[in-house]
């Protein structure tokens, strides 16, 4: 059997009845064997197995482009970039790309460099198919495949209008119709297709978000090499200057037998993360304000974009005192609603109770295992935290007992000065008794660490207090956290 030319039509599916009129036309050379999805693939099949092995045996690609098919993501960044990708990897000059506009559109970078064809107004409709049969002639006979049976070609020319008019006319019939059975059949091959392009799409989706988690772990990670603490990520990464602290992957023993909400003591397992060094300051919060934080609601969860709504807040109670508003103090009057849009502007989050505890006792692993307060079991006094309205019953700037007063890797003011909100509810430890609480369940927030205000008990790192979402006391601050994805 003579060798034919084999020519695949690539194009989108919004241009199908221009590339289905081109098909009908290229069909009557005798030289020529076409490969079109909804003539080639049938239900049941891979899509993209089928498209690579017509690709794999192509002599030229009809790429028809339209301004639909340009600007749709699917066509433009999947089959044809597949298409041109194979392209690439045959030997130079095996594949011969043929640009078809069908409409007066932008070719995609890849396809600029290639001659095309516009096969529009209407009224060159026919100088353009001959154009294009013209280059497949001439890719043809550079493989040595006979186009003689063109005898075919002139007749076709005018062969679609013509048939027009004698349908019109009367003096040809239409086609007969469908059957029942041959519409179903039909419908099945398009409905095939649509599912297989749907479950490719998926797929591609999913493989697609998988690779960019890895590429932004990857990208996180080399963004985070050589910066002490963390402190040199760029502006846009740490829009407030937070200076983090590594907290190594490993276990840890978490609560203690002193109160009954503590108890009992368990051991608790968490990834590496970073704590920030020291509580938000004054400092920090005020270039959230300044980056319109209270403006934007894509840093509010529904309730607190809500909650600050009816209250008309634009800032932390306490903002304009004094005696509250120094720039290296803890900030103060925060609710947990606006310490959590605090981080989510910040591209960190609140801690778990059990990251806090943490990074303030250490791990189950040497010194740090069981101590009652950052530094060690040393009894609280006034070189250590502040506490206990010991300063003139207010805060003191944040690192004031450093490193004396510091947690086994060196985070600060992790007893006392404020209390911390952390981002889970109050509830029942593991294998605990729930009754020793009427506090326990989805209402009140947990804080850590101790105040300025209280007795030096609560300082303590198992200690545990809990308070209402909303609460803005001139004792309540917060620090954040960053994982890596």
């Amino acid at each position: 059997m003579p060798k034919k030319l084999k020519v695949f039509l690539c194009h989108s599916s919004n241009d199908k009845p221009a590339v289905r009129e081109i098909y009908e036309r290229l069909k009557s050379e005798t030289w020529i064997d076409l490969w079109l999805d909804e003539e080639e693939l049938y239900p049941g099949q891979d899509w993209d197995l089928e498209i690579e092995k017509a690709v794999e045996k192509t002599d030229a690609v009809l790429v028809f482009l339209s301004n639909n098919s340009v600007s749709k993501e699917g066509y433009v960044q999947r089959e044809l970039r597949m298409i041109l990708r194979m392209a690439d990897y045959k030997p130079e000059g095996t594949v011969f790309t043929l640009p078809l506009r069908l409409n007066n559109c932008s070719l995609p970078r890849r396809l600029s460099m290639n001659h095309y064809v516009d096969l529009f107004p209407e009224s060159r409709k026919n100088w353009a198919y001959g154009r294009l049969l013209g280059g497949l002639k001439v890719r043809a006979k550079k493989l040595g495949i006979d186009v003689r049976g063109e005898g075919k070609i002139e007749r076709e020319k005018n062969g679609i209008e013509n048939r027009k008019k004698k349908v019109e006319s009367g003096t040809e019939k239409k086609e007969p119709e469908l059957s029942e059975k041959e519409r179903i059949e039909k419908r099945a091959r398009e409905l095939a297709l649509e599912i297989a392009h749907k479950e490719r799409k998926e797929r591609e989706e999913a493989q697609a978000r998988e690779l960019a988690k890895e590429i932004a772990r990857k990208a996180r990670e080399a963004d985070l090499t050589g910066f002490k603490n963390l402190s040199g990520l760029s502006p846009e990464a740490n829009p407030a200057g937070i200076e983090w602290i590594k907290i190594p992957a490993g276990e840890f023993t978490m609560g203690s037998n002193d109160y009954k909400d503590e108890k009992p003591p368990h051991k608790v397992h968490l990834d590496e993360y970073f704590m920030a060094k020291t509580p938000v300051t004054n400092a920090q919060f005020e270039k959230f304000i300044e980056a319109g934080g209270y403006k934007k609601k894509e840093f509010w969860s529904s309730v607190g974009w809500n909650w600050i709504s009816s209250k008309k807040r634009t800032q932390p109670s306490y903002w304009n005192d004094k005696k509250w508003n120094t720039l290296t103090h803890p900030v103060v009057g925060v609710s947990w609603y606006e310490a959590e849009a605090f981080s989510k502007w910040a591209n960190c989050r609140l801690p778990s109770e059990a990251e806090w505890e943490k990074a303030a006792r250490g791990s189950s692993i040497g010194s740090g295992d069981g101590r009652k307060y950052p530094w060690g079991d040393e009894k609280p006094n006034k070189n250590l935290a502040n506490y206990g309205s010991l300063f003139g019953g207010k805060t003191t700037p944040v690192g004031n007992y450093s490193p004396a007063g510091d947690s086994p890797y060196g985070c600060v003011d992790m007893a006392g000065n404020v209390w911390e909100w952390c981002a889970n509810w109050f509830d029942v430890y593991p294998g605990g008794d729930e009754s020793v609480s009427d506090r326990f369940g989805e209402k009140y927030k947990v804080l850590r660490g101790g105040s300025w205000y209280l007795s030096n008990v609560n300082l303590r790192v198992a200690n545990r207090y809990s308070n209402l979402p909303d609460l803005t006391y001139d004792n309540f601050g917060f620090r954040c956290l960053l994982s890596l994805p």
